[in-house]
């Protein structure tokens, strides 16, 4: 996890080749030489790209399970605090994200679900 100014940044990794299903015209692709100088163009392949994992997250994550990867990963609440505002144990919301242990294989979970998305 990084941090830049006050935004925070999470990363999930997704298999090589993965997006290269995509084509260069779909706009995920960026050259980050000289991206401030034309951000207009660098932000729309960014709301491009937000909206590819928008798809994914909606395709592949239950309800629950997407609101807690959002407050968890976008607004940085801790699983505490996911917990009190969903009104669940912090165990379920650990379950959510991370999925749980099950005759000793992690079964479950955003984060698997989102990976197996993206072919990891």
């Amino acid at each position: 996890m990084s941090t830049c100014q006050d935004y925070v940044h999470r990363e999930i990794s997704v298999a090589p080749g993965k997006f290269d299903a995509f084509p260069e015209s779909s706009g995920l692709y960026f050259d980050p030489v000289g991206w401030q100088s034309d951000r207009w163009r660098y932000s729309a392949k960014l709301r491009r790209l937000a909206d590819q994992v928008r798809r994914l997250m909606q395709e592949s994550l239950t309800p629950s399970q997407r609101e807690a990867v959002i407050m968890y990963f976008l607004e940085g609440k801790t699983q505490r605090q996911i917990a009190e505002r969903l009104g669940i144990s912090q165990q379920a919301v650990s379950a959510h994200l991370f999925g749980k242990m099950r005759r000793g294989r992690r079964v479950g979970g955003a984060i698997r679900a989102l990976r197996r998305a993206c072919g990891m």
